[in-house]
């Protein structure tokens, strides 16, 4: 599951967090967005065996072992292999990377961008003016995936969760802490000395 229990969040820190600063709940973006990354990489891992296959099946006399052609084409399928898995290990690391952090005083927002790219922005939970749901199509509506869209008075107007699990309760959870800090920020404003 993606996104991560109460248990397993007593374990995490993410740089930045706060002394007393509680962990919610960490979002990762749904498995079956990782799930197309895996399908093409056992198509395009399939598509040189295939070839190889045909060939080998219509012209017997094609690969020689000590043919120069034969190792061209060895080393050929050799380099078309680890462009593939340095592609797949570039998507898995945006896929694992991506993560939205729900604590008890803000949203922190983790992004990567490519293999050097990463973008972290957050909003405090009082800045929080609507936070929005959407699920589109059948598929996504089946899985139960989408978006959740986070408006803010911040200067990071709009925050929004891509393809995550569940984000009908994930924006309830959202409203949820920010009803929670609202209510405790206007404690601690009334019991102030001035």
């Amino acid at each position: 599951m993606y996104v991560t229990s109460m248990s397993n969040i007593q374990k995490i820190h993410f740089p930045g967090q706060h002394h007393n600063e509680r962990i919610f709940l960490v979002i990762r973006r749904h498995w079956l967005m990782f799930a197309k990354h895996v399908f093409w990489l056992l198509f395009m891992a399939a598509l040189p065996i295939l070839i190889l296959l045909l060939i080998n099946i219509f012209l017997t006399d094609f690969f020689v072992p000590d043919d120069f052609f034969t190792i061209l084409i060895v080393c050929g399928v050799s380099t078309y292999y680890l462009f593939i898995w340095v592609f797949f290990f570039r998507d898995f690391l945006d896929f694992y990377l991506d993560v939205w952090i729900l604590t008890d005083e803000r949203i922190v927002s983790i992004e990567q961008l490519g293999l050097f790219h990463r973008v972290v922005s957050e909003v405090n939970l009082t800045k929080i003016q609507d936070v929005t749901s959407i699920v589109r199509g059948a598929f996504a509506t089946f899985f139960n995936y989408g978006e959740t869209h986070i408006q803010s008075a911040g200067s990071e107007k709009r925050f929004i969760f891509r393809q995550i699990p569940d984000p009908n309760g994930i924006a309830r959870t959202i409203l949820t802490l920010h009803d929670s800090a609202r209510q405790s920020s206007d404690q601690y404003h009334e019991t102030r000395p001035l």
